[in-house]
């Protein structure tokens, strides 16, 4: 990690794709942002708890956990509970509202999604302030 990086926030992104991972982490290093990665759900909570990322961006099916999962977890937990969420997923934002979703997270992104796009949206959920429990 280079000396710049130090001060930066640092964002986790879960996928179990890796080469999502992999364009979302390089769009947002290029952003400025630390990266953190995790490929299923179970260790994107550790490494939430371990590390306390500023944000996660987390797909809805993963493995072991799903982000729904992680980010109620998240929210469950006086540690974790300050993290804001985005939730990337394929399906329609429609469908997970009757998963009582929205209170879970703070934005959602639809797959297909441009990699770009990315650093806009954690930088404006970054600015918005956020409201615990």
């Amino acid at each position: 990690m280079s000396d710049e990086s130090m001060g930066a926030p640092t964002i986790l992104v879960a996928d179990d794709d890796p080469d999502l991972v992999a364009l979302v982490a390089r769009r947002l290093v290029k952003a400025g942002y630390r990266v953190v990665t995790a490929s299923d759900g179970e260790e994107a909570l550790q490494q939430a708890r371990q590390l306390g990322p500023q944000l996660a961006v987390l797909d809805v099916m993963m493995p072991k956990l799903s982000g729904i999962e992680v980010a109620r977890r998240l929210r469950a937990s006086a540690g974790t509970q300050h993290i804001p969420v985005i939730l990337v997923s394929a399906g329609l934002p429609g469908e997970l509202v009757g998963q009582s979703i929205p209170a879970d997270v703070d934005a959602f992104i639809s797959k297909p999604f441009s990699p770009r796009s990315i650093p806009n949206m954690v930088e404006e959920v970054l600015a918005r302030p956020h409201q615990v429990g």
